[in-house]
């Protein structure tokens, strides 16, 4: 089911077939890849970006993103037995947007904002990495942008 973004969310190419959802607020400009739920900008308004990422990344997919904030899932560093990708497959799996939501002016939320949350199941990660990994699991994080941006992971 198509999520509904709100206005001051849109959506340009990411990685291989994947989104990239851009967010803009009086406050500044987020960027969040769909693929390996990958935040890797955060510019405040009027300011530079506060992320660093690396201009040997590939953007392709199979590759990781250099920089920004990675996620790593379900292990950091190689795994055990050497057969899965480094700091496990979330990071090169594409995330499934669950929601995209104004955040009110408010005590915690200053100047208000946009949160958007992220989903990944064993049925989106490609199963030959998923054989490295037998559990089954789902993963929720978001990122929320407004005078500030935070990253969440329940």
């Amino acid at each position: 089911m198509p999520v509904t973004l709100p206005p001051s969310v849109h959506v340009e190419q990411g990685v291989g077939d994947a989104e990239l959802l851009v967010v803009e607020t009086p406050s500044g400009t987020a960027r969040i890849h769909t693929y390996g739920a990958h935040l890797v900008s955060w510019v405040p308004t009027g300011g530079a970006d506060v992320l660093w990422a690396s201009p040997r990344s590939a953007y392709t997919p199979g590759a990781a993103i250099r920089g920004g904030v990675p996620l790593c899932f379900p292990w950091f560093g190689p795994h055990p037995s050497g057969t899965g990708p480094a700091h496990g497959f979330a990071r090169t799996s594409v995330w499934r947007l669950v929601e995209a939501t104004d955040l009110p002016d408010d005590d915690a939320h200053p100047g208000g904002g946009v949160a958007v949350t992220l989903a990944l199941t064993e049925q989106d990660v490609d199963p030959a990495l998923t054989s490295v990994w037998p559990h089954r699991s789902r993963r929720e994080c978001g990122a929320s942008s407004g005078g500030s941006c935070h990253c969440r992971s329940p």
